[in-house]
């Protein structure tokens, strides 16, 4: 679903960014962050492509929606560590030492 109204991805996104961390994002169906009231900073952001050293490259990646079209086992072999709120990579079947559920 390409509605990004109530996500609570871009929130964190601006929290992580305050932080002073550079914040990147994935999404299959959200190629384009569109313009809202509450995160104008965001718009016109594009999603990454899934690309394995991309991933490699991040010091965390942060799963806060759970997509079927997201390869968890690839995410949680390449990546240094998976902060996962929604427990996908679990449900995926992926249990892996850099793989936190929150």
């Amino acid at each position: 679903m390409d509605d990004t109204r109530e996500s609570p991805a871009l929130r964190l996104m601006e929290m992580i960014e305050a932080r002073g961390a550079e914040v990147r994002f994935y999404d299959p169906f959200v190629s384009v962050i569109p313009e809202t009231r509450e995160h104008k900073s965001l718009s016109g952001r594009r999603s990454e492509a899934w690309d394995i050293a991309v991933i490699e490259s991040y010091d965390a990646v942060l799963v806060v929606t759970d997509h079927d079209e997201v390869d968890y086992a690839a995410l949680a072999k390449h990546a240094k560590l998976v902060v996962d709120t929604r427990n996908a990579c679990r449900r995926a079947g992926v249990t892996s030492a850099n793989v936190v559920p929150a």
